[in-house]
């Protein structure tokens, strides 16, 4: 009982530290978007525009990435709390995915990497699905496929209609050209705080705790998740959804 407790207050106090952080990251992540978008204006050089502009940048990126890492840690306590809740409805999953893709045009620009999305080839239906949570599960996959590919590389999202075990399903897979992940360390991929060693290498932030939630996600929604990847050859990461 007394650590049951400890582990409610626990809770209760990360939840109460994430709300309280959240606003004021908001506030200097949208200002420094801001002032990204108006330095060519405020500097009076080449120079200035790009030593201001570099720091902003770096405002702006440390502040989502701690956004990204309190919406996490909430997840995760929601799970772990058994108050995990899927709410279903109606939706087409390439309006989320090309929402997703115009999150990180900025990111992908910047480091001259092609997102691509055929929308023309993607399944119009919709199908049931928690569009909150599908739209995470998009945001991270997409998210590490940004961070971990080569200046000038390509991501590219596929959606296709197929059958598993004999049942119709709805499949979305994200590729990359990035650094791939070893093979001894591909059952691990989806553990709670697992980062392959490359990853850390390349990208030193990081919690490790986003493949576990696009798991959890997608497992609630009665899916199911597969990766195949290589080192130095990059990655595809596929979600499946039933087709209810």
């Amino acid at each position: 009982q007394a650590l049951e407790k400890d582990n409610r207050a626990k809770s209760e106090f990360i939840l109460v530290v994430s709300h309280q952080f959240r606003t004021p990251l908001s506030v200097m992540r949208w200002n420094s978007e801001l002032l990204s978008d108006e330095v060519l204006s405020l500097a009076g050089n080449s120079e200035n525009q790009n030593r201001l502009k570099k720091h902003i940048d770096e405002i702006q990126k440390k502040s989502v990435f701690l956004i990204n890492v309190l919406d996490d840690i909430y997840d995760v306590l929601s799970i772990e709390g058994g108050g995990l809740s899927i709410e279903k409805k109606p939706s087409e999953l390439w309006e989320i995915i090309t929402d997703t893709l115009k999150d990180f045009q900025k990111d992908a620009d910047r480091r001259k990497i092609k997102l691509v999305f055929d929308k023309a080839a993607a399944p119009l239906k919709e199908i049931k699905l928690d569009p909150q949570k599908i739209k995470r599960v998009c945001n991270i996959l997409v998210r590490n496929a940004v961070n971990y590919s080569p200046e000038g590389g390509t991501v590219s999202v596929i959606i296709k209609e197929t059958e598993y075990e004999g049942k119709p399903i709805l499949a979305c897979t994200v590729l990359d050209n990035g650094i791939g992940v070893s093979k001894d360390e591909l059952p691990k991929l989806f553990t709670k705080f697992f980062r392959g060693s490359n990853a850390i290498q390349t990208v030193p932030d990081g919690t490790g705790l986003g493949l576990y939630l696009v798991k959890n996600f997608i497992e609630a929604h009665g899916g199911f998740v597969q990766v195949e990847s290589e080192p130095g050859k990059g990655s595809s990461f596929t979600f499946a959804l039933p087709k209810e």
